[in-house]
């Protein structure tokens, strides 16, 4: 998702499925396309739980053994675009288009997009900060206690040996 246009998101795209269910006229839309009449039970396949659940794959193989609604939705879930809506023949495809359509010209919806790219990045910036001084504390101390066990003449090593870093990393219980 990262680096894509808000208007080029597809379904697949956590933030505009997410985005679509939040209008409950599309999210009944979506849940009848996946529900709908036409059910497949796993007969043999038993979780032992008594629940029931739907596995979905928008990129599976088996289109016969499938609904056509359903096989077009998912199909639609990976490329939803007029493009795509264009090959297809049922009209709740077309009505569900119409309304990502209108979500993905939303200027509220690509403001929250836009906000929420920005706090993931600022997030893995975060991440990568504390990973990078939590390193650095390591390897301090790796030399820390090299010195106080009389192996410091082993530490400019460590910067050309991985394997060598791992075994003091472990050797200290760091």
């Amino acid at each position: 998702m990262a680096g894509k246009q808000f208007k080029d998101l597809d379904l697949k795209d956590a933030f505009l499925f997410a985005a679509a269910l939040q209008d409950a006229e599309t999210c009944q839309m979506i849940l009848e396309i996946i529900l709908g009449e036409n059910r497949c039970l796993e007969r043999d396949f038993s979780l032992g739980d008594e629940t029931f659940r739907i596995f979905l794959n928008t990129r599976g193989n088996n289109d016969r053994e499938v609904p056509k609604l359903l096989v077009d939705f998912l199909h639609y879930v990976e490329k939803s675009n007029d493009e795509y809506v264009g090959t297809v023949s049922d009209e709740k495809i077309g009505q569900l288009h119409e309304k990502i359509r209108k979500l993905k010209e939303s200027r509220e919806w690509e403001a929250r997009y836009m906000t929420f790219e920005r706090l993931l990045q600022k997030s893995e910036e975060k991440g990568r900060e504390e990973g990078l001084k939590e390193g650095q504390q390591k390897i301090l101390k790796v030399m820390e206690c090299m010195i106080a066990s009389g192996e410091a003449e082993k530490i400019p090593e460590l910067t050309k040996d991985e394997t060598l870093l791992e075994q003091m990393l472990k050797k200290y219980n760091l």
